[in-house]
């Protein structure tokens, strides 16, 4: 039974083997391929800064108990890791809620602050304002629109984050063709 055993693993040992040296596969396409980067979209001015974006995306949803429709859209600029998110109240034509996610440097920590604008919960939060249009084609799932102004204070008042405590002026932000997703 041993000699079938070592007859078989020579057997398949010596199949194996190839006496031809493997040659690797070469390709012969010449051309390099460059990786893209996502084209930055000039979006508008934050505290006097041009902001522009990379990704946009949206989604609409209406609300199961009110019946309210609404359509929110985010826009990220992934170079400097920020965020701008708008909720446009679409029964009423206003400007639900701006959101402006930013990331900073203080000291020795690295900070995620949020700037936020919302009617619902004006009471609680400090004083802020936004003010603008959006409007859908019927034909496809795009929005355009403007936010011709808003000011946005930072969510939390804490006394870490005292040197960021200045509200966020946002002006002349304009967009067209975002895609949006209809729930």
């Amino acid at each position: 039974m041993n000699k079938i055993i070592i007859v078989f693993v020579l057997f398949i040992f010596v199949s194996c083997r190839s006496d031809q040296p493997v040659q690797p596969e070469v390709n012969q396409n010449t051309e390099s391929i460059i990786p893209t980067q996502p084209k930055e979209i000039p979006l508008g001015k934050i505290n006097g800064e041009a902001w522009s974006y990379d990704l946009a995306n949206g989604i609409y949803i209406t609300e199961k108990n009110t019946g309210k429709e609404k359509l929110k859209i985010t826009f990220k600029n992934t170079k400097k890791q920020e965020t701008m998110q708008l909720t446009y109240d679409m029964s009423n034509g206003a400007i639900q809620e701006v959101v402006y996610n930013k990331k900073a440097i203080q000291g020795t920590m690295q900070l995620h602050l949020v700037y936020l604008h919302n009617l619902s919960s004006a009471k609680r939060l400090p004083p802020s304002n936004a003010k603008g249009i959006v409007k859908l084609d019927p034909s496809q799932p795009l929005a355009t629109g403007f936010l011709f102004e808003a000011t946005l204070q930072l969510k939390e008042k804490k006394e870490a984050l005292k040197n960021f405590d200045q509200p966020v002026e946002i002006k002349d932000f304009k967009f067209e063709d975002v895609k949006y997703l209809k729930l």
